[in-house]
């Protein structure tokens, strides 16, 4: 049985190895080239920070997925996001509860809106999203400047 749960320091070594697993499978969309040490640096700092909500899905005593993201202000209005940051589940897992947890925390933290991503040619999320009532947005462009 699959529980969600809140991500602990005692977890670190297994996020990062999910962490290593999704930077793998989407450096090629993104042109990067995977820092193991960033990784661990990035789960550190996101673990000890209130601002972010970090749950992880355990099956059988072994992490099969995370999703985090930064609680921020709308700097136009009075809405406050829960912006998705990171969402990984390993292959043949299901992933909605997860995202149905984040969606949970959301509320309990007064957050009135979720941002989430989507990866094109990565997993497409667009039917999953527009059935959980998520709407597209905006889209992003990335540019490398060094």
């Amino acid at each position: 049985m699959a529980i969600v749960r809140r991500a602990s320091r005692l977890d670190i070594p297994q996020i990062v190895e999910m962490g290593v697993a999704f930077a793998e499978a989407s450096k090629v969309a993104h042109q990067f080239e995977v820092s193991v040490e960033n990784i661990i640096l990035f789960a550190n700092e996101v673990l000890e920070s209130s601002m972010w909500v970090k749950l992880v899905l355990e099956q059988e005593g072994v992490l099969v997925g995370m999703i985090g993201g930064v609680l921020t202000p709308i700097f136009f209005s009075k809405d406050i996001a829960l912006q998705e940051l990171v969402w990984y589940v390993k292959n043949g897992v299901n992933g909605l509860p997860l995202l149905r947890a984040f969606e949970n925390e959301a509320n309990v933290l007064g957050a009135t809106q979720i941002v989430i991503g989507d990866k094109p040619g990565y997993v497409d999320m667009q039917k999953i999203y527009s059935r959980l009532g998520y709407r597209l947005l905006e889209r992003q462009y990335v540019k490398k400047v060094k």
